[in-house]
Formats: structure tokens, sequence, C-alpha cells
């Protein structure tokens, strides 16, 4: 099956690995109801959305540059909001690097990157998946992921905002 490569929405030219903030929307495949349900304005999460919440819960544990909380996170029916922030990373702040120096994951993207970071989470929920249904080939997302880069406290205080009162907008 061929692909047609979509447009990048990634911001031309920023680097995807510099410490920071990143508000991140990942979406079912299809846009299946199969991560959660919402009852009386509150996630109740199914089992592949547990999977989804350890995964992403499990983040810094993996790579220790990145920071998760629980409160910048929510398991919608169809899609997933939460907040990445890379911190520090002594190797990323040298001023140069040899390119045979920069790690990188077998689709090119930097190993310490959100594109990798993301890819990883999805691929470790996919696997899981796989794993607990016994179908090889269940597919969980949707290709690629939506993120914004937060450039300010007040803009994570309303995408904190925003993430907290997704349950009680829901109409499914």
């Amino acid at each position: 099956m061929t692909y047609r490569r979509k447009n990048s929405l990634r911001l031309a030219g920023y680097q995807y690995d510099t410490a920071g903030a990143y508000f991140i929307t990942l979406v079912a495949h299809r846009r299946r109801r199969e991560f959660s349900r919402i009852v009386d304005a509150n996630v109740v999460l199914l089992r592949l959305g547990e999977i989804i919440h350890e995964e992403w819960m499990a983040t810094p544990s993996i790579r220790e540059y990145s920071f998760v909380h629980e409160d910048y996170f929510v398991v919608m029916p169809d899609h997933v909001h939460g907040v990445i922030w890379l911190l520090d990373n002594p190797a990323l702040t040298l001023p140069l690097r040899a390119a045979s120096t920069i790690s990188s994951t077998s689709n090119g993207c930097k190993s310490d990157s959100i594109s990798s970071i993301i890819g990883g989470i999805k691929s470790k929920v996919t696997k899981r998946w796989r794993h607990e249904t016994g179908s090889e080939q269940a597919v969980v997302w949707q290709r690629s992921f939506s993120e914004s880069i937060v450039r300010s406290n007040d803009h994570l205080r309303r995408i904190r905002g925003y993430i907290k009162a997704n349950p009680k907008k829901w109409r499914g």
C-alpha cells in the first residue's frame, strides 16, 4: 500500500530535541473509540487506555531527559493529549557534534527528539496490545501526531485547562 506523504506540521528549522515543553496529541486509528469511555464527565480507561497511560507515564524511566506529569495528560475515547518536557541533556548542549555521534532511530529521527519519544510510546503500546489481543495485525494509532511548542507559562496553563476540561466537553 502506498501512502501519500503529507506536508509536515512541524515548525521549519526548529530543533525538536530542544529543552522545553511540548503539547502532544495522538489519535486512534480511524478514530476508533477503544481507549476509554467518558462517564459523567470522568474518564474510565479501557484496557488499551490503561496500556497507553502506563507507557506514557513510563517515559521518564526510559529517557531520563524527559518528564511527564499526570495533570497534563488525558486518555480520551479516541485520542490522547499530554505534555512532555525535554530537560537539559548535556549531550544536546555541546556546540558541535560530529555527524557520526548523533544517535538516530531506524526512521532517521534523532533518538533524543520528540518524534523519537512519541514513536517509542506508540510502538510499545502497539506491541503490548498485539501481544494481549493475539492479533499481530492490530493497528492502534493514526499516522504521525500533532504537537505544539509550549512558549510560556500562560500557554502551559491554558493547555492544562484544555486537558482537564476535555472529558467534560466530550460529546460521544
